[in-house]
């Protein structure tokens, strides 16, 4: 039961579980640092996140969702777009969106990704090129250079959570979104299926490695 596991965590015992409070935390201060120091003064960040127009990247159940299948689309992505030797690093988000005028709901996964020295307009440009175009996703890739407060920007990369979004252009052309918080009807689903898919299985990785607090270009 995901609900033992979390009350066993201690500060000596952590239990690892993709829900649980202090552990998601801890991996996300852990991912900021590593993320830090992959860069230095001449190092020009990009922030990007991408969503495979996939059926099994928003599926309807949760269960269904197969995290090691959706790193084989996006290396298979990079690849078509002309960057498989590119460094790239990031991790796995997750959201609720809902289309009301439809009655549609499905679940996103969606990736928050770190690159470095491209141009991100090109950057976008290259993996827009190779996806087919989907009904539900008008803008899958969007990209910015991390120029002010990164460890902000680096927070995106492993984040503890997740939104329910309604989709509804308004006229700034954006949706409303919520957390998913306990007590919602969705966060048992969202709580079971992070401690399936765990804290470190959600990490992608290309032309690099996490070597203890840190991010190492591949030799």
């Amino acid at each position: 039961m995901v609900a033992d596991k979390l009350r066993g965590c201690a500060p000596n015992l952590r239990c690892g579980s993709g829900i649980c409070p202090p552990c998601t935390w801890a991996t996300n201060r852990w991912f900021r640092k590593a993320a830090a120091t992959f860069a230095d003064a001449t190092t020009v960040m990009i922030f990007s996140t991408v969503q495979l127009p996939d059926w099994q990247a928003m599926p309807i159940y949760l269960e269904n969702l197969d995290v090691e299948q959706q790193k084989a689309l996006l290396c298979d992505t990079l690849h078509d777009a002309g960057l498989g030797q590119a460094t790239v690093f990031g991790a796995l988000d997750l959201s609720l969106n809902r289309w009301p005028a439809s009655g549609c709901q499905c679940w996103s996964a969606h990736w928050a990704l770190y690159s470095y020295d491209r141009d991100a307009a090109a950057f976008t440009a290259a993996i827009t090129s190779v996806l087919p175009s989907h009904c539900q996703v008008k803008v899958p890739v969007k990209t910015k250079v991390i120029n002010r407060t990164p460890d902000i920007a680096y927070s995106y990369g492993f984040k503890n959570v997740f939104e329910k979004k309604c989709i509804i252009p308004s006229r700034l052309g954006r949706g409303e979104a919520s957390i998913i918080s306990p007590g919602d009807a969705e966060f048992d689903t969202l709580a079971i299926n992070l401690d399936r898919i765990g804290i470190m299985d959600r990490f992608f990785t290309q032309a690099c490695d996490f070597v203890g607090l840190a991010i190492h270009r591949a030799a």
